[in-house]
């Protein structure tokens, strides 16, 4: 796996690199900060309610329990 420390230098050196390599290495970059850490959880009966379109309870990340699901922010 490409290390942080490799990934920034690429991010922050463009005239050095391919613009795609550089858009790449932003992107995972983007998406380890965001998939780093759960945003949210909820319990599995509450997964179904979600998946069905309708309201379900969900509670901050530092709550979890054994079982729930982990909820990512994508921004």
């Amino acid at each position: 796996m490409i290390s942080e420390d490799r990934l920034s230098q690429i991010a922050e050196n463009p005239d050095s690199h391919d613009a795609e390599a550089v858009a790449m290495a932003q992107e995972i970059l983007q998406l380890r900060r965001t998939l780093g850490a759960p945003w949210a959880v909820v319990q599995p009966l509450g997964e179904l309610y979600v998946e069905d379109g309708n309201a379900a309870m969900i509670w901050p990340a530092s709550l979890a329990e054994r079982g729930d699901i982990c909820l990512y922010r994508l921004q």
